[in-house]
């Protein structure tokens, strides 16, 4: 489950491993840990690439820092 991490917090796991990784996620607090860290670092990165980070980014940024429906209790609100 670890290598599909990264694709689920990107967005890019689609079908029934998107649902497989997503209903695992509910269950398991490492993988949510690791889940909201490769969003983040995914997210910093994007910001840090053009130099200053327009506010429409930051916005976008706490927003999917917040919990997804579904997927249980994964660290409260950001």
């Amino acid at each position: 489950m670890q290598e599909l991490l990264p694709l689920l917090a990107s967005g890019d796991l689609e079908g029934s491993l998107f649902t497989e990784a997503r209903a695992h996620v509910a269950g398991c607090e490492v993988c949510r840990d690791g889940v909201f860290e490769y969003g983040a670092q995914g997210m910093l990165l994007r910001a840090s690439a053009g130099g200053h980070a327009p506010a429409p980014l930051w916005a976008d940024l706490k927003l999917r820092l917040k919990p997804r429906d579904n997927w249980g209790d994964i660290g409260g609100e950001a």
